[in-house]
C-alpha cells in the first residue's frame, strides 16, 4: 500500500446515489501512469469493488492502488495531500462541531456559487483555504495540508472558457425517463412513484413504462406532446432525443412519440416577462439549458396558470435541478 496517495475516490453521501466520477477503466489508467488511487469502500457505487481490483490488476499498476476505509482518508497521514473526488456535496457537519472544518483539495459538484440553499454553510468549511497559483495546486509541496480548497467540478473551464465538467448525454436520458414515466402515472390517474431508484438493465425500465403508456392511446391521450428546450448540440438534449428515439422501439405504437427541439434563437423569439410564449402548449418540457448568471425563466407560477388547458398536465423536467431562483430558467 503506498506511503502517500494522489487521489482518492470518495464514497457519495446523498439517498439513493451510486453514481461515480470514475470508472475501473478510469482508475486503471491513472495507476499505470503513476497515480496512487485510493478507492473509499462504498457499496452502493454502481461499479463494483472487485471491478475496479480486476480492472486495475489487468490494465493498471497494482501497486498504486489500494481500497481503503471511507473513514481513513479523514484523518490518516497517507491522504493529508490527496485530491478527494466525487459527483455530489459532502456529508454536511454541524457549525462549529470538529467535523466542520476541512483539510483536503475536494472536486466535487457543491450547489454553492449561485447561492443556493445552505450554500454559506458549505462554503464556509473552506474559510482558510490557500490561494497558490493553480498550476501549483498538485504539488504537495506548494500547499498547506491543513487549508481546504473546493475545485467544483461546474466552473472547470478549459483556456477557452469552455466548460470541461458538464453533465452528458445520461442526464438527458434520465431526466426523460422520469418525465415521461410521470405523465404516464398522471393520465393514469396514479400518484408519481418510482418503484425502484436505479436499474442495472435499462430495459427493465422500459418495460415498466411501456406498461404505463399503453393505457393513454386509450384515453385519447397520445402522442404527448414533447419540447427538448436546449441545442442539440448539447450534450443533454441529446440524451433526451436518444430517449424517445429508443422508447418508439419499445412501444411499437402506430404514432411514434415526436418532440420539438426550441435552441437559443427559438427562445429569444418567445421570451416574454411571464415565460416562453406557446411552452404550455406541450405536455412535457424538458429543460437542458445551462445558466450560470441571473437569467429570465423559461416558465413560472404565472405561465402555468395561464396555460388554455388547466385539466391536462403538463410535466417540466429539468435537467439541471438548480434551485437558484434568478439563475435557473425554471422557476
Amino acid at each position: 500500500m503506498p506511503t502517500q496517495f494522489d487521489l482518492v475516490l470518495r464514497e457519495e453521501t446523498l439517498a439513493n446515489e451510486r453514481r461515480t466520477v470514475l470508472t475501473p477503466e478510469h482508475v486503471a489508467k491513472l495507476t499505470a501512469r503513476g497515480f496512487k488511487v485510493a478507492l473509499a469502500h462504498w457499496p452502493e457505487r454502481v461499479f463494483s469493488e472487485k471491478e475496479y481490483i480486476d480492472t486495475v490488476q489487468r490494465n493498471g499498476n497494482q501497486n498504486n492502488f489500494a481500497v481503503i476505509d471511507p473513514e481513513d482518508w479523514k484523518t490518516q497521514t497517507p491522504y493529508e495531500n490527496s485530491l478527494i473526488v466525487g459527483v455530489k456535496e459532502i456529508v454536511e457537519a454541524p457549525i462549529g462541531s470538529s467535523q466542520y472544518g476541512l483539510k483536503h483539495i475536494y472536486i466535487h459538484f457543491d450547489h454553492s456559487y449561485k447561492g443556493q440553499q445552505h450554500a454559506e454553510e458549505r462554503l464556509g468549511r473552506f474559510i482558510g483555504g490557500y490561494t497558490p497559483h493553480l498550476k501549483d495546486i498538485f504539488t504537495a509541496a506548494n500547499r498547506n495540508s491543513r487549508s481546504p480548497l473546493l475545485l467544483d467540478h461546474e466552473y472547470c473551464v478549459d483556456e477557452n472558457g469552455q466548460r470541461t465538467h458538464a453533465f452528458g448525454k445520461s442526464a438527458g436520458f434520465a431526466t426523460t425517463a422520469m418525465s415521461l414515466m410521470s405523465w404516464a402515472q398522471k393520465i393514469n390517474e396514479e400518484a408519481f412513484v418510482l418503484e425502484q431508484f436505479s436499474y442495472d438493465k435499462k430495459e427493465k425500465f422500459f418495460a415498466l413504462l411501456k406498461s404505463k403508456m399503453e393505457a393513454a392511446p386509450s384515453l385519447n391521450q397520445w402522442p404527448p406532446k414533447i419540447l427538448v428546450l436546449g441545442s442539440e448540440r448539447g450534450r443533454s438534449a441529446r440524451g433526451c432525443l436518444e430517449f424517445i428515439k429508443e422508447l418508439n422501439g419499445y412501444l411499437e405504437l402506430k404514432n411514434p412519440l415526436d418532440y420539438d427541439l426550441w435552441g437559443r434563437s427559438e427562445t429569444q423569439n418567445r421570451q416574454t416577462s411571464d415565460g416562453l410564449d406557446g411552452i404550455t402548449d406541450f405536455d412535457v418540457v424538458i429543460n437542458c439549458t445551462f445558466a450560470a448568471q441571473a437569467c429570465e425563466p423559461f416558465i413560472t407560477d404565472k405561465t402555468i396558470t395561464n396555460r388554455h388547458d388547466p385539466d391536462r398536465p403538463i410535466i417540466i423536467g429539468d435537467v439541471t435541478c438548480d434551485a437558484t431562483p434568478d439563475k435557473n430558467r425554471i422557476r
